[in-house]
């Protein structure tokens, strides 16, 4: 399989590539390299590439975590958010503790609009990995949609605390004081 290299690869990810390509040739079925390959595509924004690699290795592999976050991740990027949902709840069925997937399923529920079921899944998250700073300026972005401004300010104000270069906390809680008029 000859392919055309893109100029935005490092000579690093050049070379990988290559002997993805390479090693895939010999051994077309290795779930670890279709999915090394895929990842490599999707920092191209070669979704469709991308997605055929993890693909065929979660036909080779079906639970297989790291093609399932990697198809959560380009299914996303393509806002195919119920695909995204579907390979969620599939992960979770493999780890109900999965602190990325209970945040990724709760940004999706946010973005359906499924708000109880986004601070839900933020909630428990939380109680795995309470100091993680975006995910409670996660679950405060639905706080501020649910009208519960207190609830918000303390979660943009905490995850600041944890880490107070977190430019999304930064912005969510500016962004806030703007829609309650207090700048």
């Amino acid at each position: 399989m000859e392919m055309e290299l893109d100029d935005s690869l490092t000579l690093d990810d050049q070379e990988k590539l290559l002997n993805l390509n390479q090693f895939l040739e010999i051994e077309p079925d290795n779930a670890s390299a279709l999915i090394n390959r895929g990842n490599i595509y999707y920092t191209l924004d070669k979704y469709d590439d991308a997605l055929s690699d993890v693909n065929r290795s979660l036909k080779l592999e079906p639970n297989n975590t790291d093609a399932l976050k990697l198809r959560i991740t380009i299914y996303k990027s393509l806002e195919k958010f119920n695909e995204a949902l579907a390979d969620l709840n599939k992960l979770l069925t493999i780890n109900q503790n999965d602190a990325f997937a209970l945040c990724d399923r709760g940004e999706i529920y946010n973005e359906l609009g499924k708000y109880n079921e986004a601070l839900s899944d933020f909630n428990k998250s939380l109680e795995i990995e309470p100091n993680d700073a975006y995910v409670l300026s996660c679950r405060g972005d639905v706080y501020i949609i649910l009208g519960k401004y207190n609830q918000a300010f303390s979660d943009y104000n905490k995850s600041l605390e944890i880490d107070s270069n977190a430019d999304y906390a930064l912005e969510s809680r500016a962004d806030a004081y703007l829609t309650l008029g207090k700048y």
